[in-house]
């Protein structure tokens, strides 16, 4: 008779490494139902690239929200502005959100809003938005899909050292990479850089084939003009949001609930509170004693 553990333990695929069989997880990469649900909003807002054009009523700028036209902080993640621009954000999105290994869909979309409205909104306050430079696209949600993607990696496979090096990693590009970004406001884009590295020879190869004159692949023509303090915004909300939810489940208590919720935001606010409170008083007891003396005025 096997176990329960046993029989499950057979039905999962496995690999070979140095000599023993090593069960494979089933939630490595795992095409969620809700997936189908973001592409067909992504086909929504998407449909005039086929015109050569972008939804303009559905990205942010400052003149739009200055406007009131605050619900385009939910469209425009959806919104892109070339055909390259939509395929490298939506294939690495849905990757990375297929192997983010969250079994409940409630987090899963969490993890997804978050991302996408911290990046916005980071973009919206620190970006160089302009009524000819919107902002708009999935890359904020990419790279934080890829850093939640690493944590529970970690978190469901550490025991298997390939599972936790690749989580490590994951989380290291994903933090580093939008850290880089922001201070030194440069598009850290593998993909792209190489395309632009070999223009010369794409160039010569269509010449020859075609007859045609040489075409630009300057990364203005493929992502337009990238806002890139956008993605560490994104990484930082899900990172928090990943933060209250071990703290709701450490705490044996529902994933999400509203009530509790509040209850451990107010939690944490009284904790910052008192972190404040208590350095304002160690600043003050030094300035005391460092021009006083010693001594109390």
């Amino acid at each position: 008779m096997q176990t329960a553990q046993q029989l499950q333990t057979a039905s999962v695929p496995r690999q070979r490494r140095n000599g023993r069989n090593v069960a494979l997880p089933r939630d490595l990469f795992v095409f969620y139902p809700e997936m189908w649900a973001i592409l067909l909003v992504l086909a929504f807002f998407n449909w005039r690239l086929l015109q050569g054009g972008h939804a303009e009523s559905f990205v942010v700028t400052k003149t739009a929200l200055a406007d009131g036209e605050w619900w385009r902080l939910l469209t425009a993640p959806f919104v892109h502005l070339t055909w390259y621009h939509i395929l490298s954000d939506v294939s690495t999105c849905l990757c990375f959100y297929a192997s983010m290994g969250e079994r409940r869909v409630a987090i899963r979309l969490l993890y997804f809003t978050a991302a996408a409205l911290g990046g916005t909104l980071t973009g919206f306050a620190l970006g160089n938005l302009s009524a000819t430079v919107p902002l708009c696209g999935l890359s904020s949600v990419v790279y934080a899909m890829l850093a939640i993607s690493g944590i529970n990696l970690i978190r469901n496979h550490g025991r298997l050292r390939l599972f936790r090096n690749v989580g490590i990693l994951f989380v290291a590009y994903a933090i580093m990479s939008t850290s880089i970004e922001a201070a030194t406001g440069v598009l850290l884009d593998p993909v792209s850089a190489g395309i632009v590295a070999l223009q010369p020879v794409l160039n010569a190869v269509w010449h020859g084939l075609t007859g045609r004159p040489p075409f630009s692949l300057a990364s203005t023509d493929l992502v337009a003009t990238p806002i890139v303090v956008c993605h560490i915004g994104g990484v930082l909300a899900v990172l928090a949001c990943f933060c209250v939810v071990v703290s709701c489940e450490r705490a044996r208590r529902p994933a999400l609930p509203c009530s509790r919720l509040s209850g451990v935001l107010a939690q944490a606010a009284s904790a910052i509170r008192q972190s404040i409170v208590l350095a304002k008083n160690s600043i003050s007891s030094f300035f005391r004693s460092f021009f006083g003396g010693g001594k109390s005025p």
